[in-house]
Parts: C-alpha cells; structure tokens; sequence
C-alpha cells in the first residue's frame, strides 16, 4: 500500500505536477515512505535523514537527489530494517554528493532487498557518493538496471560493497575498502570499469560470474584474500 504523502512533514507534494520535494532540515523517518509511480522526487543539499528501525524510503520513481561537496545530502539509519529501493523506475535515477551510513536490510512483511540502497528495473547514474557502515548483504545492489558509478567511495560493508546483477554499466574512479566480503560482485552483466583502487577485502576484490562480461583498466588490489575470480563462462579483459 502506497503512503499517504501529506504524513510526512519533510515532504512537499505538488498533486498537480506529480512531484515530491524534500525539505532541507534533518529529520526522521519512523514508518515507511511508499513513493507511488510517476511522480518526479527532489532532494537537495541540507537535506538530512535518520531512517529509525522501519524507516524506509520506497520508491516506485525515479529519485533526483543532488547534493553538495560542502553539504550533502545524508542518509543514516539506525535499527535493522532500513534504507532505500527504488523499483520499476522509467526513467534514470540520479544521486550526486549523497552520503549513505549505517544502513541496513530494507524489508517488510512480505519482502526484502540484499542491498541497503537497491535499483531494481530502474536506471540510476551515481556520482560523488560515499557508502559507509551499511549492514547488509550488499551495501549497493543494481538489478536489471543501466547504469554509472563516478567519484565514489564505498566503506567498511558489512558483505559486498557493490553487487550488480543483469545490468549494464560502467564504474569510474572509485574506491572501495574494508570488506567483510566480495569488493564488486558481477552477475550475467556487461561492464566497463576504470580507475579503481579495492583494498583491504574480505574475499574476492572482484568476482565475474553467469557470463558477464568486464573490461577493466587502472585498477589497483592490496590485500585481499583473492584478487580476481572469474567463473561461470564469464569474459574479463584487464
């Protein structure tokens, strides 16, 4: 069931133009946040929120959250159950400067993510973000989804850092360090990758498996348990 948006106080809802704005402000969010589809959905700088133990932001819309260097936008959580989908989308999602912390497994009664921030069927482009402490399966999970990873850092993830599933992509300039498990995890995708730095990884610094297809230039490994594992009729170029 979808929310009813004039609930929530950080929101702005403009019926007429089908649009969603977040206010600038920290706030909480205690219950979930169902975005119906069709809707255009801003945040901007100064926009902070703390997703409580079933806070949780699910969007059937493509999201526009552009922060800045100086002030990005945050979302932190606290509890088990929180963080942010976006589902069935058309149209391209876009983070800029968004910091996503402490994190955790999205869920409810009848369903759940692997991801503490999930694409599922829904275009994303990622840049100048950090993803720090989240506590789940992957802290990013992109699933049958175009997408784009600039500038980025991924912190300290519970599993896998980055998962990417069925999609087609390209990752630039990003770090990712202090893994419990996988850096970035590639299933029967096709990607292109260039200036990464993965270090300090739990398992595989990166795993190519169900016939994807990499090829991946200036990257750079230290201490992890594997370096490179392809497998599954996967095709790596580096």
């Amino acid at each position: 069931t979808e929310s009813k948006l004039d609930d929530f106080e950080f929101i702005i809802h403009d019926r007429k133009d089908r649009s969603i704005t977040f206010k600038t402000g920290n706030w909480y969010l205690n219950k979930q946040l169902i975005i119906p589809a069709n809707y255009k959905v801003y945040a901007g700088n100064g926009f902070n929120i703390n997703l409580l133990e079933n806070g949780l932001i699910f969007s059937k819309s493509p999201i526009t959250f552009i922060g800045n260097y100086i002030q990005p936008i945050k979302i932190t959580g606290e509890g088990n159950k929180n963080g942010l989908v976006v589902v069935n989308a058309n149209k391209q999602s876009t983070l800029e400067n968004v910091i996503f912390e402490n994190l955790s497994t999205p869920q409810s009664n009848s369903w759940s993510t692997s991801g503490s921030v999930s694409f599922y069927q829904s275009p994303v482009k990622i840049s100048n973000c950090k993803f720090i402490n989240n506590n789940s399966e992957d802290s990013l999970n992109i699933v049958r989804s175009d997408f784009s990873i600039k500038d980025s850092h991924f912190i300290n993830a519970k599993s896998d850092a980055i998962d990417i599933d069925f999609s087609n992509g390209e990752i630039y300039n990003t770090k990712i360090s202090h893994t419990g498990n996988d850096g970035l995890d590639i299933s029967g995708s096709k990607i292109f990758a260039n200036k990464l730095i993965i270090k300090n990884i739990g398992d595989k610094a990166i795993s190519v498996g169900e016939s994807s297809n990499l090829k991946a230039k200036d990257v750079f490994i230290s201490k992890s348990s594997i370096g490179i594992a392809s497998k599954d009729k996967s095709i790596l170029k580096g």
